[in-house]
């Protein structure tokens, strides 16, 4: 600089700054850090005034301005409108991510993110907004419907879903700009979860996932999912809970076609990886969920509990449910599904209804009421003998 002359080379030290006064208005820089850690490289390019700048990075060619028009990044992928009356002397910066944060769970990112950053910390970014102009290979390498997508904002450790405005037609993506930060353009298959309680949700993707991941994008909204076969009679309800020990859950993947119930703590969207297949749309008539309760039983002075030993839930003296013992982390353990009340059991579960336990004849010293928002942890302890039985015999004279 200028052009025709030597490049001027400055070496630079932690925590210094340098002004630079320009002859003509742009200039070329070229930046090294010592080290071979990718996180230390950076280059930007920058403009001030109200003349946009044409510059060159490692990008390509790309047009900055930082207030009176909009900000481009070299290859025109995101384009910025900054606030409007912003001093002379403010400048924007918009460079690729490299270091990133994690897509939201049930979503893939489309393109690639970006960091945005202010010169002045302090301005008032309100009236400012930028859109995404995205690929159609992008949206097909993410494997996502196009029109699910949304600009997403990474602030303070998380993400934040902004005001999306999408043109499919042109491959344009706007939302608001509402601070410095990471911005990144997103997409997932959304399914409503219309309530807090039971709700019966099909799985639309075409690969079968563990539940933990298939359901990622609800973690902290709900506590159980079941799934209902039928055709099993010895063993219908398989379930998954949230937080208890792995024994207990015998569900472990959701797959396509299936309807489940999902007990929510509150109305969400439930954000899924990849297309649906339309065939899975129809929402399976779903039955009344069962009460679930596991836990330990323990030895007592008349009591050893071995596995095989049968354990039975009764309402009203009317048995509603039936299983066995199993041995599980060194103990003697049990799950059960105490069923609701229907047609064929109208003495079964409803809310609040007591439950009483036995393990082989002998009862249980807990009990428990019914409820199937979530499942029970419920230590069986025997500390009776089975109930005597009197043994009549002939009388014989002589």
């Amino acid at each position: 600089y200028p052009n025709g002359e030597t490049p001027l080379t400055v070496i630079l030290t932690s925590g210094v700054t340098q002004t630079v006064t320009l002859l003509q208005p742009a200039v070329e820089v070229w930046v090294h850090l010592a080290g071979d850690a990718a996180a230390k490289q950076l280059v930007t390019g920058y403009s001030i005034g109200d003349g946009p700048g044409r510059i060159k990075s490692h990008g390509g060619p790309g047009r900055l301005k930082s207030h009176g028009g909009s900000i481009t990044n070299g290859d025109g992928a995101i384009v910025l409108y900054p606030p409007a009356h912003l001093p002379d002397t403010v400048f924007f910066s918009v460079q690729t991510a490299s270091i990133v944060p994690p897509p939201l769970a049930g979503r893939r990112l489309i393109g690639r993110m970006f960091q945005i950053q202010a010169s002045d910390p302090s301005i008032d970014f309100a009236g400012a907004s930028l859109t995404f102009q995205y690929l159609g290979a992008d949206v097909n390498a993410a494997g996502q419907p196009e029109n699910r997508s949304a600009v997403y904002y990474w602030h303070g450790g998380k993400w934040q879903r902004l005001r999306t405005v999408l043109n499919t037609n042109q491959n344009f993506a706007s939302a608001p700009l509402v601070g410095p930060g990471i911005y990144a353009l997103m997409s997932g298959y959304e399914l409503p979860i219309t309530k807090k309680g039971w709700n019966s949700a099909p799985y639309p993707i075409d690969e079968t996932r563990p539940v933990s991941v298939a359901l990622a994008s609800l973690d902290g909204y709900y506590t159980i999912v079941y799934d209902y076969e039928d055709a099993d009679r010895a063993d219908p309800w398989k379930v998954y809970g949230v937080g208890v020990p792995s024994w207990v859950n015998d569900l472990h993947a959701l797959q396509f076609g299936r309807t489940y119930g999902i007990y929510a703590t509150e109305a969400v969207t439930w954000y899924v990886e990849g297309v649906p297949v339309s065939a899975a749309a129809e929402t399976a008539l779903f039955p009344t969920p069962p009460s679930t309760f596991y836990g330990v039983v323990p030895p007592s002075a008349t009591f050893v509990p071995t596995a095989g030993m049968t354990v039975t839930a009764s309402i009203d003296g009317h048995v509603c449910a039936q299983s066995m013992t199993h041995i599980a982390e060194g103990q003697v353990v049990y799950t059960i599904d105490v069923f609701a009340a229907d047609l064929n059991r109208p003495s079964c579960g409803q809310f609040g209804r007591a439950i009483v336990f036995a393990i082989d004849n002998h009862p249980a010293v807990a009990t428990a009421v019914w409820d199937n928002s979530r499942i029970f942890e419920l230590p069986l302890a025997i500390d009776q003998p089975p109930a005597a039985h009197t043994l009549y015999l002939p009388v014989i004279a002589r």
